[in-house]
């Protein structure tokens, strides 16, 4: 018997500004599948900030505009499963804003 619950994922920042940039892609495919409610993106405060920073850059203003990315992310604020950011989260990169 399989579980009737969608799968629970956590989507990078990066790969939902690629569904954006890329239509076609496997990111888009990743928001179709989320917004067909087969998968459940789990986002943090962070994530969300970080996703809404990096689309009000002045460079994706040739892909959309900073109402479609607030319209972009208030849509996934909306679907999205919301847990507090950790505490203390380990270090797997080197890069402190991952």
């Amino acid at each position: 018997m399989t579980d009737p619950r969608p799968r629970r994922v956590v989507i990078d920042p990066g790969v939902l500004v690629s569904a954006i940039l890329t239509p076609n892609g496997p990111p888009a495919h990743l928001l179709r599948a989320l917004r067909e409610q087969r998968i459940t993106m789990v986002a943090s405060p962070k994530l969300l900030d970080e996703l809404r920073e990096v689309l009000g850059r002045p460079k994706f203003r040739r892909y959309l505009s900073v109402d479609d990315a607030t319209e972009y992310v208030d849509g996934l604020v909306v679907i999205a499963e919301h847990l507090d950011d950790p505490q203390n989260p380990p270090a797997i990169t080197r890069d402190p804003d991952d």
